[in-house]
């Protein structure tokens, strides 16, 4: 059950026991090393992450609009619980009637398990949400950053609620990049990989927020910078296509485009400006990228005298997309390509010694840290996807499709740690089209839709929206 205090609090607690205050007002990591941690879209140490290693004041995010292609129509409500030890789950059954509303819409004395619960909805604005992420404030304050066309970030702020309303959201600033002729022309000829862009311009595909700085990857492959406090703001001419993914590492800016070109950036006092140390030619049509650790090199037993061919796979950068490009953090070069089979990545996070990735063709595939497929799970056409933990500490998976949620627990490990097949239960929850799951805290996390159409009998037309939500296992009597 959600406790009777504020929601905002209720998160804030848990957040306050996992997040420390750096310099600069910054968020600071403290390494709880339990089996996951939330912090903004990252989760830590040997347990699931989504978009990179979080490096203490990082947060990042690309675009979530992976509606793709293949939309199937012989969906089921429901896949049926088939578990070999009937036993220890004696008694238990997961009831398909239950709703995002809280309540089974069959009973109201529901004496069956529920996976998730609504806590509220919240309606953002009467456009296309390109992108969105979270971002922790230095007094354990939650930020939501969108990104709308043309050019604009919208900064939101969660804040307690008033009356029945345990939290609130309430807009704060609004973020307008305005490009010079000069900027204007840049990407005029260059945007060839994604078709969509002729139809749609003037977007912002990624968000990085580092160093009290945002950086937003724009359509044209220029990236802007501004620093928040002082709204001073600066732009890179990074890439001749569209940047859909950014992330930070070590104090390094990397940035990606579509046409599979990946650059490092590091900060120049002497230039005041970001400056280029490398660049990685690849041949996949980059969306998403992240850094993957292995356990000895979180755990800081990495022998430098050991196996060179097994230390460049302890911390690699994944470049995700139609293909899969690893890179080794160690002497940056490719150390391993692995072709897709079902699609182009949508989704891609580290769980254990495992990389979880979701496909657009409807496969989520686990993946070794050198890049060897050994867990495959057949699933609808995936939009997008996010791990965290329910009440119980047991980790989840949640995924949306059309027109749907879908949680899955994770499967336990085999004596090498890695994914095994196991009986398991998917449920799935009628909603929009999601766009983006971003986790909160703990069992919280959030679910934005960029333009639905209906939700119960709330029509939102083209009305960007909020469902917050719960990942929790309770009575449907108890709600």
């Amino acid at each position: 059950m959600i406790e009777q205090c504020s929601l905002l609090n209720n998160v804030v607690c848990v957040m306050a026991k996992n997040v420390g205050i750096g310099r600069k007002g910054s968020v600071v990591d403290l390494g709880q090393h339990g089996r996951f941690t939330t912090h903004a879209l990252t989760m830590r140490g040997n347990y699931l992450r989504d978009g990179y290693k979080n490096q203490y004041r990082y947060a990042n995010g690309s675009d979530g609009n992976n509606k793709m292609q293949n939309n199937y129509n012989n969906r089921r409500n429901f896949y049926q619980k088939k578990n070999p030890n009937k036993d220890r789950d004696k008694g238990i059954t997961f009831c398909p009637h239950y709703t995002l509303r809280g309540l089974c819409r069959f009973s109201d004395d529901c004496k069956n398990l529920h996976n998730l619960k609504l806590v509220d909805t919240f309606s953002l604005q009467r456009s296309y949400i390109d992108c969105a992420i979270i971002v922790h404030g230095p007094n354990n304050e939650i930020y939501l950053f969108t990104s709308i066309s043309p050019y604009t970030i919208n900064v939101w702020i969660f804040v307690p609620g008033e009356g029945s309303k345990e939290l609130d959201i309430k807009h704060l600033k609004k973020i307008e990049f305005e490009l010079t002729p000069e900027e204007e022309e840049y990407g005029d000829d260059k945007v060839k990989g994604n078709k969509k862009m002729k139809k749609r311009k003037k977007r912002v595909l990624s968000l990085l927020y580092a160093e009290e700085c945002i950086f937003a990857g724009l359509d044209n492959g220029l990236i802007k910078i501004m620093h928040l406090p002082s709204s001073d703001s600066s732009t890179l001419y990074a890439h001749t296509d569209s940047i859909y993914s950014i992330v930070c590492i070590d104090g390094i800016i990397i940035s990606s485009s579509i046409n599979g070109e990946v650059k490092f950036w590091k900060y120049q006092e002497s230039y005041l400006s970001f400056v280029t140390i490398k660049k990685i030619e690849t041949k996949t049509k980059i969306f998403k990228m992240i850094e993957i650790i292995s356990s000895k090199c979180a755990s800081g037993n990495v022998n430098s005298n050991g196996n060179v061919e097994e230390n460049k796979f302890n911390r690699t950068l994944w470049v995700c997309g139609d293909n899969i490009t690893i890179i080794s953090l160690l002497n940056l070069e490719i150390v391993n390509v692995v072709r897709c089979k079902y699609g182009s990545v949508v989704s891609v996070m580290q769980y254990e010694a495992n990389v979880i990735t979701a496909m657009s063709e409807g496969k989520i595939l686990a993946f070794s840290l050198r890049g060897d497929n050994h867990f495959e799970m057949n699933t609808l056409p995936i939009f997008c996807m996010a791990g965290l933990t329910n009440h119980k500490n047991v980790p989840i998976l949640i995924y949306g499709s059309s027109k749907a949620l879908y949680t899955f627990s994770l499967p336990e490990f085999n004596p090498y740690g890695y994914l095994k097949d196991r009986e398991s239960m998917t449920l799935k929850f009628n909603i929009n089209d999601p766009d983006f799951i971003l986790p909160l805290s703990g069992p919280y996390f959030i679910v934005l839709f960029s333009n639905g159409t209906d939700f119960g009998h709330t029509a939102l037309g083209e009305e960007g929206s909020i469902r917050l939500m719960r990942a929790m296992q309770q009575c449907g009597a108890a709600h």
